[in-house]
C-alpha cells in the first residue's frame, strides 16, 4: 500500500516545494478521473520530472477522486494477461492541503496546480534517515 500511496503522490498523488509565479490554483474541481503524466522529485530546489510509465499492452493506470475517497486503478501483466488492482484511499482537503490516509499511512501534501485539465501535487516523504524527499506528481483529467 505504501507503493500505491507514493505512486499516487508521485502520482496524486503533495508537499512543500517552492512555488513559482507559474503555479496556478483555481476553484476547479478536484473530483474526477485523473491519469499521471509525470512524476519526479525536487533536487537542489529544482523539479526533476520524467514521463509516467505504464504496463505495455494494458490500460493506463488512473485514479478516480470522489468527495472523500480516491479509487486507484493499477494495471499489470500476470501470465501474459492484464490484471487490474483497485485500491481505495481516503482523504480530506482543507484549501490546497490534502491529507491522504492509506490504511493508516498518512501523507500530507499540497495542491500546486489545479485547473480544468491539470492537477499537480507535491509531498514531502521521509525515506530512511535524513531530510525528507519532495515528490511531485502531475496528472491530467481524463
Amino acid at each position: 500500500m505504501k507503493k500505491t500511496l507514493i505512486l499516487f503522490v508521485v502520482a496524486l498523488t503533495v508537499g512543500f516545494s517552492s512555488c513559482s509565479k507559474d503555479d496556478e490554483t483555481t476553484e476547479a474541481s478536484l473530483l474526477g478521473k485523473w491519469q499521471v503524466q509525470q512524476t519526479g522529485v525536487v533536487i537542489a530546489g529544482q523539479e526533476v520530472l520524467q514521463d509516467a510509465e505504464f504496463t505495455e499492452g494494458c490500460t493506463k493506470d488512473y485514479s478516480i477522486i470522489a468527495a472523500s475517497t480516491i479509487s486507484q486503478h493499477d494495471f499489470a501483466k500476470e501470465n501474459n494477461e492484464c490484471v487490474e488492482e483497485i485500491s481505495l484511499i481516503t482523504y480530506t482537503r482543507s484549501g490546497n492541503t490534502l491529507t491522504i490516509n492509506d490504511n493508516g499511512n498518512v501523507l500530507v501534501g499540497k495542491i500546486v496546480i489545479l485547473n480544468a485539465t491539470t492537477l499537480k501535487i507535491s509531498a514531502e516523504i521521509p525515506l530512511g534517515e535524513g531530510q525528507p524527499t519532495t515528490f511531485i506528481s502531475v496528472m491530467k483529467r481524463i
